[in-house]
């Protein structure tokens, strides 16, 4: 009925709603109502309790084995019939009280569509409701002529573009160290970076100072510090440093 695989029309599905109500759910209800309690169910209940307090009672070893037969045969019957009243409620009542349900409305409407000469006074219900709508904002036209408007009266904004290209400094060690070699021994280390990188860039930043002193780590080099304790000053426009006074010369290998 509910895949309605014959094709039976809705009027004899009514019919056939009914007649499992009053022959097949009715009865079946009450079989297994537990709440009930002369029910079949509960009676099955009561008789496996029965058997089984009596599967134990008896010396006869046959007696025993009749009534574990008996006792589990129960247990198995119980258990087709809980399965049977979970289809029941979840499955059959609500697709018969759905049928069910859908007749009295038909019912009903049919008894009006005959007899509607006489009941001219009821309004039927209005099953829609018309309404209407746009898909766009009724405020369109304003809000766009609003944001047209907004450009019309805009300033003239001119850029001008800085031509002034500067130039990045590039760090070439090879040429400060041969310089540094052609000046070795020196007696400042730090005043002589100073005055090399000035003659390359007059506003030096200290990051162009450090990358030339980094020629102090080279393994060509033995460096010593002066023993009066006395320190140099190296500074740009912004900032001054204070130093210790190094004196470095070319490291001498020897050899045993």
């Amino acid at each position: 009925m509910k895949a309605n695989n014959k094709k039976i029309d809705y009027q004899e599905k009514i019919q056939k709603a009914h007649y499992l109500i009053e022959y097949y759910i009715s009865p079946l209800n009450t079989i297994l109502d537990v709440n009930h309690s002369q029910s079949v169910f509960n009676e099955l209940l009561n008789i496996s309790q029965f058997t089984n307090v009596k599967r134990f009672d008896y010396k006869d070893e046959s007696i025993r084995r009749e009534f574990e037969k008996l006792y589990h045969l129960l247990r198995q019957v119980v258990k087709n019939l809980n399965s049977q009243s979970i289809i029941l409620t979840n499955e059959l009542l609500p697709l018969i009280d759905r049928i069910k349900t859908e007749s009295e409305y038909l019912r009903g409407f049919h008894f009006y569509l005959i007899n509607g000469n006489c009941y001219k006074e009821i309004q039927p219900p209005k099953i829609f409701v018309l309404t209407r709508d746009n898909i766009y904002n009724r405020f369109v036209h304003e809000n766009t002529k609003e944001y047209f408007e907004q450009f019309k009266y805009e300033d003239e904004i001119i850029v001008v573009e800085d031509s002034q290209q500067t130039t990045d400094w590039i760090f070439d060690k090879s040429k400060y160290k041969e310089y540094l070699n052609k000046n070795l021994p020196i007696e400042d280390f730090f005043k002589w970076c100073e005055s090399a990188v000035k003659e390359e860039i007059e506003d030096f930043s200290f990051d162009n100072f450090f990358m030339v002193t980094s020629l102090l780590f080279e393994d060509d080099y033995e460096i010593t510090a002066n023993g009066d304790g006395k320190n140099i000053t190296v500074s740009n426009e912004n900032t001054e440093l204070v130093m210790p006074k190094l004196t470095i010369k070319r490291q001498v290998n020897v050899s045993r």
